[in-house]
C-alpha cells in the first residue's frame, strides 16, 4: 500500500461545477467570501467600511437607480433615484451624512416630472456624464415635437423690384389674376397701350429710365387698383347635395385633402379667380367644414348678376418608405391633384349656401424703398409681373423663387422666401431670409438660410410655420454641479435647451428619427452625443451636443448630425451602445453590430454592419473593461457571461463564455453588473438574493489567461447597488433601519495603518471616529454598577454610537490587537451596547492608577508621566503594574465595530488522477484510494478551521489559532503566522467533504494544499 501525495499549487481558480475529473487542481466546489488573487493566493475578502447613512430610509426598493461620477479625488459623488426619495446626490469623499448629502435644486418642475415617469428606475433610467454635466434619460418617455413653438408663418408679403429701366417700355403687374390698370398722376409722359399697367416716359433726359421713378409710378397704379377691386369676404357650403367625394384624411401612406377656387365672370368677359380655401369632407362625402384662405381681388359685389362658381382640387398625398434613413429623410412624398368642376363626371359639387363679396379691398398695403416695392396683404394672394424687356426688367418675389440669383442685393430686413431649385426634387429646396448689414429696415445685406414653412402641397393652404423645437419635457434632462470648479456643493436639475431647427423643412432637414420613439440608451462617441432607439443611431452635431439638426441644407458638412438606421435580416431592436476600441458596438437581443466612421465620424463615412450573433440581456448594459466587453445572457433559470473582443488586425469579432465551468451558479435575473480594470474584476448581482454578489476575477499574462475564478461575496445587509471607483468597490446596503453607503478597498496586502494585518469586519467603524462613536464608558466591579437591559452589570464597557450607525445582530468588537469582544445590544435603543471587560488599558505605577489615552508599544521612553499617552484615572480601583518591556497598550480609540462574516472554501474531490495514453490525466475506478491527511500552507494568518465530513459520519473540526506566546515578541498582541496546518481525513475522496471556514475578523491567507493518500491499485494503466 504505497503512500502518495497530490498537491494543489494554488487555491485561486475559483468555483467549478464541472465533474471533478475535468476540473483544474485549483478549482473548488464552493467559495464564499474568499477572494482569489494571483499575488496573495486565497484570502478572506476585504471588508466593507461604513461611510454614512444616506437618509433614504429603511429597506429601500430593489429598483433603486444609481450613477456615480468620478471627476477627481476631491469630487466623487453618487446620484440615486427612487420613487419615494426622488433624485438625490451624495459626496463619496465624506464620512458623515451631514457632509455627504448634496442639495439638488430644480430649475424647472418639468425636469422632475420627466423622471417621475420612470416606474422602475433601475430599468427605466439611464445616465451619462460628459465633463461636468450628467444626462438623465427616461427610457419610457416618448420624444415629441414641441407644437407650441413653430417657425413663423410666412408673411403675406411680396416684393416687386425694378431691375432695368428704359424709355417707352411697358411694365405690367397682375394681382389675383387681374391686370393692375393704369391711372393718372404719374411721372411718365406716356399712356400705355391697352392691356398694360404702365409705360415708361420718352424723355431722353434719363428721368423716365430711372428705376426708382418707375417703381414710384407702379406703386401709384397698384394703390389705385386695390382701392376699387372687390374681394370675397366669406363663403360657406351646404352640408348636403354633394356626391362622388371620398372623405378627407386617410393614413400615413395615402392621405386625401381638398381645396377650392372661387371664380366670377363679370361683364365684358373679365374673370376673377383669386379667392379660395380648403374643404373637409366627412365619411358621407358631404362638406363638414370649410376655410377661406385667399380673398382674391377684382370681384364684383353683385353676386346675383355675376354669380360665383367653384372648382375643387382633390389632392392625394402619397408617402413612400424608402427603407433606409438617408440625409434627406427616410420617406419621400408626392402629390396627385384632380381638378373637379361642375362638368366632371361622377361628381356633384357642394352647393354654395352663402357668400359675401366687398365692393373694394383694403387687404393690401404698400411700402417702397428705392426701386423695391413691398406689398403686404391680410390674406393670401397671387401676383405676377411682365415687361417689355423680355421680362428682364421687373422682378417679383412671393413665397418662392427658382434661384437665389433672382433675389435683389438690397431688400427689406428679415424678408423670407423659398428657393425652389429643381422642380422635380424636394430635397434641393431651401429657405432664406434677408439680413441687412446694420440691422436696418432696408439696405444691403445677405440672404441667409432659415427654417421653412409648409402648405402641405396644396394651392390654397396657408404657408404655415413648421415645428422646429424638440419638446424639452420629453427629452433627457441635465444635472449640473455648482460651482463649476473646485469642490462641488450642489447640483441643479434643469431642462436642456435643445437647438431648434434653423434651416430647411421636414423634407430637407427632418426631425431626428428618435422623435416619436423612446430612447433606449444614451452615449458619447467621437465628440458627439449619441442616442439609441429601437432601429436607429442618432448623433448630435460634432462638438454641439444639444443640436440634432443640420445647420445648412445646401451642403452636407462633416460636422452635421448623423441619423442612421440599422437593417438586418433578423428582428434587431437595439438596446445598448458601447464605445469600444475606436468603434461603437451596438447590441440587440440577438445580434451585435459595429458602427464605424473612419478617422472622422461624418454622415458620409458612417457605416453599420452586423458582426456577431450572440444572445444579450435587454436590461443590463454591456460592460467595457480594458480590451473586452462583458455581457450576460440567459440560460433557463440561470445566467452566463460572455467576454467579447475584437482582433484589430483581422477585424474578427469573437466571444468566449467565462461561465462555462459554472453554468448553474448565477441565478436569473442579473440586475446589475460592474467591473474594475484596475483589479481585473467583474461583479454581478441576481435578484434571487440581494445579499450576494457574484464575483469574477481574472488575470492575463500576455495572451494567456492564467486566472478565471468565480466566487461569491455575501453580506449581512441587502445590497441595492454597487460600483467601482478605481480599485474601491462602493456598495449601497439597506436593512430595517436605514440605507447606507459602504466601501470595500479591493486591493492586495490590505493592512491597518498601524498594524501589519487587517481586521475584517463588514460595515466597520473605528472607535476613533467621533462621527459615529460618541462615548465609551467603563463600569468597574463594585460600586453601583450599570443597569443594562434590566440587569445590573459590572466590569463592562458601554459603547454609544451616533451619526446613523446602529448596532445589529451579528456585530462584534475587535481591538486592534485582534482580541474579540462579544456585543450585547440594548433592548430599548439601537445605538447602545456593552462588552465585557475593559477596552482601554489601565496600569498601576508608583501607587497611582493610569488610563491609556493613546495606543502604543511600551518602552522606557514613554513613562506613565507622559500625558500624551496616559492620564490619571479613578475608573478602576486596581490594575496590573506598568511595564516598559514592549507591552502593547490600547486606548478607547483602538477598537473596531462591525459584522463578522463567514468565509467558506470547499475543496473539490481529491481523486488521484493518473496519466493517460494520450497525455491527459484522469481518475481510475481500478484504484482504491484513501485520503489519510491533508496539509494547508498559509501565510500571515490569524484563524481558520478545517471541517472534514466523511460520508455517514460526524464532522471533524480542526482549528488553527496562532501560538500566541511562542510566536510573538510582545505580550497581548496578535501577530499573523506563516506555516503549514495538517489535519486528518481518513476517508475515500468521493466520501469526504473538506471545507475551510473562518468566522473571525482575523486575516486568512491560504497558498496551497496537499493530500496524502494510501493507494491500492489492481492494475497498471496502459500508457501511464
Amino acid at each position: 500500500m504505497p503512500l502518495l501525495h497530490t498537491s494543489i499549487p494554488n487555491l485561486a481558480q475559483g468555483v467549478s461545477q464541472q465533474p471533478d475529473n475535468l476540473r483544474y487542481p485549483g478549482q473548488c466546489d464552493e467559495q464564499i467570501n474568499a477572494w482569489s488573487t494571483v499575488v496573495e493566493g486565497l484570502v478572506k475578502r476585504p471588508n466593507s467600511r461604513f461611510l454614512y447613512d444616506t437618509g433614504l430610509g429603511a429597506d429601500i426598493s430593489t429598483n433603486l437607480f444609481s450613477h456615480y461620477v468620478d471627476r477627481d479625488e476631491e469630487n466623487q459623488y453618487l446620484i440615486t433615484y427612487d420613487s419615494t426619495n426622488k433624485l438625490k446626490a451624495f459626496d463619496l469623499t465624506a464620512v458623515s451624512i451631514g457632509a455627504a448629502a448634496i442639495s439638488i435644486s430644480v430649475e424647472d418642475s418639468a425636469a422632475s416630472l420627466y423622471l417621475t415617469g420612470a416606474t422602475n428606475p433601475v430599468k427605466d433610467l439611464r445616465a451619462l456624464t460628459i465633463a461636468d454635466s450628467t444626462f438623465l434619460v427616461n427610457k419610457k418617455k416618448t420624444v415629441a415635437k414641441d407644437s407650441t413653438f413653430k417657425s413663423k408663418d410666412l408673411e403675406k408679403e411680396a416684393l416687386i423690384f425694378v431691375k432695368l429701366g428704359d424709355y417707352e417700355k411697358t411694365y405690367d403687374v397682375f394681382l389675383d389674376g387681374q391686370l393692375v390698370g393704369n391711372t393718372g398722376g404719374l411721372q411718365s409722359n406716356k399712356v400705355p397701350p391697352a392691356g398694360h399697367t404702365y409705360e415708361s416716359g420718352s424723355d431722353s433726359s434719363g428721368e423716365h429710365a430711372d428705376t426708382e421713378i418707375i417703381a414710384e409710378d407702379l406703386q401709384t397704379c397698384i394703390n389705385a387698383f386695390v382701392g376699387s377691386a372687390g374681394t370675397v369676404e366669406s363663403i360657406t357650403f351646404s352640408g348636403t347635395g354633394a356626391s362622388g367625394f371620398t372623405p378627407t384624411g386617410g393614413n400615413f401612406r395615402r392621405n386625401v385633402s381638398y381645396t377650392y377656387t372661387v371664380s366670377q365672370t363679370i361683364g365684358g368677359g373679365a374673370i376673377a379667380t383669386g379667392a379660395g380655401g380648403t374643404l373637409v369632407f366627412n365619411s358621407s362625402g358631404q362638406v363638414s367644414s370649410s376655410t377661406l384662405t385667399f380673398k382674391g381681388t377684382g370681384y364684383d359685389s353683385d353676386t346675383t348678376t355675376f354669380p360665383l362658381s367653384v372648382s375643387i382640387n382633390k389632392i392625394t398625398k402619397i408617402t413612400v418608405d424608402k427603407g433606409i434613413r438617408s440625409i434627406s429623410g427616410r420617406y419621400s412624398t408626392t402629390y396627385e391633384t384632380q381638378i373637379i368642376t361642375s362638368a366632371s363626371l361622377g361628381f356633384t359639387l357642394p352647393p354654395i349656401s352663402s357668400s359675401s363679396v366687398s365692393g373694394s379691398t383694403t387687404k393690401f398695403t404698400m411700402e417702397r424703398q428705392g426701386s423695391v416695392i413691398k406689398i403686404i396683404a391680410d390674406s393670401d394672394f397671387q401676383i405676377k409681373v411682365a415687361d417689355g424687356l423680355s421680362d428682364q426688367a421687373l422682378g417679383v418675389i412671393y413665397k418662392e423663387v427658382d434661384s437665389i440669383t433672382d433675389l435683389p442685393k438690397s431688400c427689406f430686413n428679415l424678408f423670407r422666401v423659398k428657393i425652389m431649385g429643381d422642380a422635380d426634387l424636394d430635397q434641393d429646396d431651401y429657405y432664406v431670409k434677408f439680413k441687412t448689414k446694420d440691422n436696418e429696415d432696408f439696405g444691403q445685406g445677405s440672404w441667409i438660410e432659415d427654417a421653412g414653412w409648409t402648405n402641405e402641397g396644396t394651392d390654397k393652404s396657408e404657408s404655415l410655420g413648421l415645428e422646429t423645437f424638440l419638446d424639452q419635457d420629453t427629452m433627457p434632462v441635465r444635472l449640473v454641479p455648482t460651482p463649476s470648479t473646485g469642490k462641488i456643493t450642489g447640483f441643479t436639475l434643469k431642462l436642456i435647451d435643445w437647438t431648434p431647427r434653423g434651416a430647411g423643412d421636414d423634407n430637407t432637414n427632418p426631425f431626428p428619427s428618435f422623435t416619436g420613439s423612446t430612447i433606449n440608451d444614451i452615449f458619447f462617441f467621437k465628440n458627439r452625443l449619441g442616442v439609441l432607439t429601437d432601429d436607429a443611431v442618432v448623433f448630435s452635431e460634432a462638438d454641439e451636443y444639444f443640436n440634432f439638426f443640420r445647420t445648412t441644407t445646401q451642403s452636407l458638412l462633416d460636422s452635421a448630425p448623423i441619423d442612421v438606421g440599422v437593417s438586418h435580416t433578423k428582428i434587431s431592436i437595439l438596446k445598448h451602445a458601447q464605445a469600444f476600441q475606436e468603434k461603437l458596438m451596438l447590441f440587440s437581443p440577438k445580434t451585435q453590430f459595429v458602427l464605424r466612421g473612419g478617422d472622422l465620424l461624418t454622415p458620409k463615412t458612417v457605416t453599420i454592419s452586423p458582426v456577431t450573433e450572440f444572445d444579450v440581456s435587454e436590461t443590463i448594459r454591456p460592460l467595457a473593461l480594458s480590451s473586452y466587453i462583458y455581457f450576460n445572457f440567459k440560460r433557463n433559470n440561470f445566467e452566463g457571461l460572455l467576454e467579447y473582443t475584437v482582433d484589430n488586425n483581422t477585424e474578427t469579432y469573437r466571444a468566449a463564455e467565462i461561465t462555462e465551468q459554472i453554468n448553474k451558479y448565477i441565478p436569473t435575473n442579473i440586475v446589475r453588473m460592474e467591473g474594475s480594470a484596475a483589479e481585473n474584476m467583474v461583479v454581478v448581482q441576481s435578484d434571487s438574493d440581494y445579499k450576494k454578489l457574484y464575483v469574477y476575477k481574472y488575470f492575463w499574462q500576455g495572451n494567456e489567461k492564467i486566472q478565471s475564478s468565480w466566487m461569491t461575496f455575501s453580506f449581512a445587509r441587502n445590497v441595492r447597488s454597487f460600483f467601482f471607483i478605481e480599485a474601491t468597490l462602493f456598495v449601497i446596503t439597506t436593512d430595517s433601519v436605514g440605507t447606507y453607503v459602504e466601501k470595500i478597498p479591493m486591493e492586495n496586502g490590505l493592512v491597518e495603518s498601524d498594524r501589519d494585518y487587517a481586521l475584517l469586519l463588514d460595515s466597520r467603524i473605528a472607535s476613533s471616529n467621533a462621527t459615529y462613536v460618541s462615548s465609551v464608558d467603563y463600569t468597574r466591579s463594585g460600586g453601583s454598577g450599570l443597569v443594562f437591559n434590566g440587569v445590573t452589570q459590572f466590569n463592562v464597557t458601554k459603547i454609544t454610537t451616533t451619526g446613523g450607525f446602529v448596532f445589529k445582530d451579528g456585530m462584534a468588537v475587535y481591538t486592534k490587537n485582534g482580541n474579540r469582544r462579544a456585543l450585547t445590544i440594548s433592548n430599548s435603543v439601537n445605538n447602545e451596547a456593552i462588552v465585557n471587560g475593559q477596552l482601554a488599558s489601565y496600569v498601576s505605577d508608583g501607587g497611582t492608577l493610569y488610563k491609556c489615552i493613546q495606543g502604543h508599544t511600551s518602552s522606557s521612553s514613554i513613562p506613565t508621566s507622559d500625558t500624551n499617552y496616559w492620564e490619571v484615572t479613578s475608573e478602576v480601583v486596581s490594575a496590573a503594574a506598568w511595564s516598559d518591556e514592549s507591552y502593547q497598550y490600547l486606548s478607547e480609540d483602538d477598537f473596531f465595530i462591525g459584522f463578522e462574516y463567514d468565509m467558506l472554501y470547499r475543496f473539490s474531490k481529491q481523486n488521484l488522477k493518473q496519466p493517460t495514453e494520450r497525455g491527459g490525466r484522469s481518475a481510475s475506478d481500478y484504484t482504491f484510494q484513501t485520503i489519510r491527511n491533508g496539509s494547508i500552507e498559509y501565510a500571515d494568518t490569524g484563524h481558520f478551521t478545517v471541517e472534514v465530513t466523511p460520508k455517514f459520519r460526524d464532522t471533524y473540526t480542526y482549528t488553527y489559532n496562532p501560538a500566541l506566546l511562542a510566536s510573538v515578541s510582545t505580550l497581548s498582541k496578535f501577530t499573523p503566522e506563516t506555516g503549514f496546518f495538517k489535519f486528518a481525513v481518513q476517508a475515500q475522496p468521493n466520501d469526504a467533504t473538506i471545507e475551510i471556514k473562518s468566522s473571525s475578523a482575523l486575516p486568512v491567507k491560504l497558498l496551497a494544499a496537499e493530500f496524502e493518500s494510501t493507494i491500492i491499485s489492481r492494475s497498471r494503466r496502459y500508457g501511464g
